[in-house]
């Protein structure tokens, strides 16, 4: 193996959408990650999750996302042009992060090549350097989603809990990569999962662009509201936890309303409703999306242990009649 790199996946837990309009967000890092290693001899073995790049093997992708990935290499070596000079002749991608399902996939997938590329090519005593990291990911990223916010990329690179803060506005009318504040952990029964999605993210995006454009007042007021909650949520986490029972209280009260305010954009779906009317019913203090909505990622926050584990087991009662795709996992603090 010539090297290897690795990228968490996430769960944005406040400001989506307000994020990319300027207004701050905070997430989480999940454990769930993709591990990708570089090697410079080829496995011959073939198999359903293996294609060919010229003389290049790639193991662990869907066929769907094949081409994708063809894209997204040729990007990579032309963000980290040092790479072309690496005798690399297979690629196997390692994933724990269910694709395409709002836990940050394509960022962790970022931000594992940039690690593997950058440890393959530079000296080992180099120095390193984060930020620098952080950009190339977020550059390659762009082959996803357009015009990321950094914010998946920066919790698939850093990890643990943080807050993310946007950089003015450049001459071009873009931000540069937000600023980050780590933050500690919630330390709160946390239930999440994600259903099957009625959208990509990028088209999400645009949607609400096109509503700022058609409908501002009421569309901007929302995304306002947003970046409101998102700065409440940060100083509670900054704060010292009394008691376990009132921050889940106190950050479900603002999932909530965020979540009245992110369906106020069109951006929840008729499965999302259905999980946080059974949420409700068991004792969730909050529930919302967490990403670009439209199905996808979402979470509660619970009091205590024992109501998540019976919310768990309903949802999970609940999907498995409708005979859709879901995800559903269990974050005791």
């Amino acid at each position: 193996m010539i090297s290897n790199g690795k990228g968490w996946g996430k769960l944005l837990l406040f400001g989506e959408h307000s994020a990319v309009h300027g207004y701050p967000a905070v997430g989480m890092a999940l454990e769930q990650n993709i591990h990708i290693e570089l090697h410079s001899c080829p496995s011959q073995i073939t198999g359903p999750d293996t294609f060919m790049m010229n003389q290049l093997e790639v193991h662990g992708l869907l066929a769907r996302h094949h081409r994708i990935f063809e894209q997204l290499w040729q990007h990579v070596l032309h963000v980290l042009p040092a790479c072309r000079n690496l005798d690399i002749r297979q690629i196997r991608i390692h994933s724990s992060i269910p694709y395409e399902m709002g836990f940050g996939s394509s960022g962790a997938l970022a931000v594992a090549i940039v690690q593997a590329c950058e440890q393959a090519s530079k000296n080992k005593n180099a120095e390193y350097d984060g930020q620098q990291y952080w950009k190339y990911a977020n550059d390659i990223e762009r082959i996803f989603h357009g015009t990321p916010s950094g914010i998946d990329t920066g919790l698939a690179l850093f990890g643990g809990c943080q807050a993310f803060f946007p950089s003015p506005l450049t001459s071009a009318g873009e931000r540069t990569l937000p600023r980050r504040k780590p933050l500690a952990k919630p330390g709160i029964p946390l239930l999440f999962g994600s259903v099957p999605r009625q959208s990509s993210t990028k088209e999400l995006v645009a949607s609400v662009h096109t509503q700022v454009q058609k409908n501002p007042e009421p569309t901007k007021k929302a995304l306002a509201r947003l970046g409101d909650i998102a700065r409440s949520a940060i100083e509670i986490l900054e704060s010292p936890v009394a008691s376990i029972e009132n921050r889940a209280l106190s950050l479900g009260e603002l999932a909530r309303e965020a979540q009245t305010q992110l369906a106020s954009l069109s951006l929840s779906s008729e499965t999302l409703e259905l999980v946080f009317s059974i949420l409700q019913e068991h004792g969730s203090c909050g529930e919302k999306i967490s990403g670009a909505g439209g199905g996808g990622a979402f979470y509660a926050i619970f009091p205590d242990i024992q109501n998540m584990r019976n919310a768990a087991v309903a949802i999970k009662d609940r999907l498995s009649q409708t005979g859709q795709e879901f995800y559903l996992f269990e974050s005791p603090a």
